[in-house]
């Protein structure tokens, strides 16, 4: 629901606990699409969202208020993004594999927390939105792996595994050409 610039969804979504979970939510063209793990679990068409605009307010991510409350998420948060164009169901998929780089066209914010210590969580884009992490955060390096796969002109496939330690392994095979 639209209001003091906030926007509330509640959608009952059948959780995997104790594994990673990934929630997207795209707001274009006067909808919203909510995703679970790159599947549609929400659609609605609701005018007055407008598009993506700057502003100078705070934004919040794991807390919610009500009236003189607030409430914490209580929970592991990896990767974060913000973008200003709405990605197809194909690209939020693509994301979950294998995340930005921060340079993308559209991506205005993004937080992967590999930091390991501190309170500050860096914007990895140019824009230098760079977080701070309240209510006493504690890193893991229990993180999803993510393999990211590209081909190019010539056949070759490389393979990029961001494991928990915040180290990549890159490997590079031909394919023969059919």
């Amino acid at each position: 629901i639209p209001g003091n610039n906030e926007v509330l969804i509640y959608q009952n979504i059948a959780f995997n606990f104790n594994e990673w979970n990934t929630i997207s939510g795209v707001f274009k063209n006067d909808s919203i699409i909510l995703y679970h793990n790159g599947i549609i679990v929400y659609q609605s068409l609701q005018s007055g969202f407008g598009t993506l605009q700057q502003n100078n307010y705070q934004t919040f991510l794991g807390k919610y208020r009500a009236a003189n409350a607030q409430y914490f998420f209580d929970g592991k948060i990896d990767n974060i993004e913000i973008w200003e164009i709405g990605l197809s169901q194909d690209q939020i998929q693509q994301y979950i594999s294998c995340p930005p780089t921060g340079n993308e066209p559209g991506l205005v914010g993004y937080w992967n927390f590999e930091e390991g210590s501190g309170t500050i969580a860096a914007d990895l884009t140019s824009n230098g939105n760079n977080g701070t992490l309240v209510n006493g955060p504690t890193w893991s390096t229990d993180v999803p792996n993510q393999v990211c796969i590209s081909c190019n002109a010539t056949d070759t496939v490389v393979i990029t595994e961001l494991l928990s330690t915040n180290s990549f392994i890159t490997e590079t095979a031909c394919l023969p050409f059919l």
